[in-house]
């Protein structure tokens, strides 16, 4: 039989470090990741979720993914409906339609009113788009985890064996917990001039051993690759951005704790990817490059700043044999970037692209923004004039290298995220952006070595009802479900929608 990259037995064979336990031993736990096992198996939460709860010997645990066909899990090819607790892990704002589809595809009941009478998982969902904002989900799921998994994970399981799976008892234990949420206690969300009264769970500082990748698989967009997270939070402050924001502070791994890792995985790979929102600030940086040289392992980074790449990171990644430097401008306009808290002169980012293609690195990969709040045809245009200038430069440096890359130009849409300076800005109308778009594409595509990627404004407008939005939006995403994923007709149906709620909820995306 030909290997399908959806069937759970075809990806099993070509896992390596898979946790295999005996069905019936304690808690089972079904970990759902609501996209494709390709982005899944990239996230190192679901690496660090799998292994913990496995490490118990009362409990567990098998990962299951959107995509998968038949919809069982990895390990032992179950239903979902053979596991006592489901655990969503949420990194998209989409994926809470994700979420729905899994559900109706596994036939168990969407709202948690009608999981009654203990027939039924119990259902808790986290990740990072639950902690910026669960309230969409809020019918649908019985619990909510905020903030960071340690702690809270052994206390579920805790309670799960205290309360002998009785739901009720289960979800009064747990709403002791620190970060832990029952859904029934977020019937409204509070106003825009209210605080939160949600409270994440933090750690800090960061436990040991690091975040680190369990599973090896080369379905992954990181085949073969060691992820490591080096730090967690960010330093910057990004006005858009709602990880420098929140209240996670930065926190970093310590060095001594990464080069074990490193040490530890160099039996399986050679190659290690460095995670976080911010690489280039850790303290230790460039003591961990040369020590992962020396070790003649690979290197890659996940995110990095402009203002932190210094020599050290670009000789690192020259000497893994990295093919790309991947930065993030986010606007043409010196002004913008730096309203936005990226103060970074395009000068810098031309000597930058001239430095990475002298030391052997041959393509570039630049994302923006569009949409931003007050910006001005003129600014958004500037992208234009920004990306020729960067061309110029990098045709000419690729000239003097006798190979010629590609420049990789990423387009997305500002996205309103509670809990940031934006936050309350709302969304461009989809007309403006569309317009936009038209007027970037038709511009850059003339350009040679260029490629573009450019957004949907339909799928920007849904996350930002998803990101803003209270429990009144758990609409919006049944909606999306009956007409099969679209959001452009979930949006036509729900934004013309006459009651006040949706009228107010429709004021976030402007002039659609």
């Amino acid at each position: 039989m030909p290997f399908n990259p959806q069937h759970p037995s075809h990806l099993l064979r070509t896992e390596l470090g898979t946790i295999r336990k005996q069905f019936g031993i304690g808690c089972a736990v079904a970990l759902v990741y609501p996209h494709t096992y390709a982005v899944g198996m990239s996230n190192l939460g679901v690496h660090f979720i799998y292994e913990r709860l496995n490490r118990r010997s009362d409990c567990l645990c098998e990962r299951v993914f959107w995509n998968l066909d038949p919809l069982v899990s990895v390990e032992s090819q179950r239903p979902l409906t053979d596991f006592n607790l489901i655990a969503f892990s949420v990194s998209f704002e989409l994926d809470y339609l994700h979420l729905l589809q899994v559900l109706e595809r596994a036939r168990i009941p969407l709202f948690a009113s009608e999981r009654i009478g203990g027939r039924y998982p119990i259902i808790i969902a986290g990740g990072i788009s639950v902690t910026m904002n669960p309230y969409p989900i809020v019918p649908f799921v019985d619990a909510v985890v905020l903030g960071d998994g340690e702690g809270v994970i052994d206390q579920l399981i805790d309670a799960y064996q205290s309360s002998e799976g009785e739901k009720s008892k289960f979800l009064a234990e747990i709403a002791k917990i620190p970060g832990v949420v029952v859904a029934q206690a977020l019937t409204q969300r509070p106003g825009p001039d209210t605080a939160c009264p949600l409270k994440p769970n933090i750690v800090a500082p960061l436990t040991p051993p690091p975040c680190r990748t369990v599973i090896f698989t080369p379905h992954t967009e990181f085949a073969s690759m060691c992820l490591i997270e080096i730090a967690r939070g960010c330093p910057h402050k990004c006005t858009f951005c709602y990880t420098g924001n929140s209240p996670l502070p930065y926190r970093v791994h310590e060095l001594a704790q990464i080069q074990a890792i490193i040490d530890q995985n160099r039996q399986y790979t050679d190659r290690f990817g460095l995670v976080s929102s911010a690489v280039g600030r850790h303290p230790q940086i460039e003591a961990l490059c040369d020590y992962a040289l020396s070790k003649g392992v690979r290197l890659s980074f996940s995110s990095l700043h402009v203002a932190d790449i210094g020599p050290t990171i670009l000789r690192a990644l020259a000497m893994s044999k990295q093919r790309t430097l991947t930065i993030a401008p986010e606007s043409g306009d010196e002004a913008l970037r730096r309203s936005l808290g990226k103060p970074v002169a395009d000068e810098q980012i031309i000597q930058l692209i001239r430095k990475a293609i002298e030391q052997g690195i041959p393509s570039v990969k630049l994302y923006f923004l569009i949409g931003l709040p007050n910006e001005s045809l003129e600014q958004c245009l500037s992208i234009i004039s920004l990306v020729k200038q960067l061309h110029q430069h990098f045709t000419a440096a690729s000239r003097r290298k006798t190979t010629i890359g590609t420049m990789s130009i990423n387009v997305g849409i500002f996205v309103p995220k509670s809990g940031t300076p934006l936050s309350k800005d709302g969304m461009m109308g989809i007309r403006a952006l569309r317009e936009r778009i038209r007027l970037l594409h038709r511009e850059l595509s003339r350009l040679s070595n260029v490629t573009l990627s450019m957004p949907s404004a339909h799928q920007a407008a849904a996350q930002t009802l998803l990101s803003l939005g209270g429990p009144i939006v758990s609409e919006f995403l049944l909606a999306a479900l009956r007409h099969n994923g679209s959001w452009r007709t979930a949006l036509r149906e729900k934004t013309r929608d006459s009651k006040s709620t949706w009228l107010d909820l429709s004021q976030s995306l402007k002039n659609s």
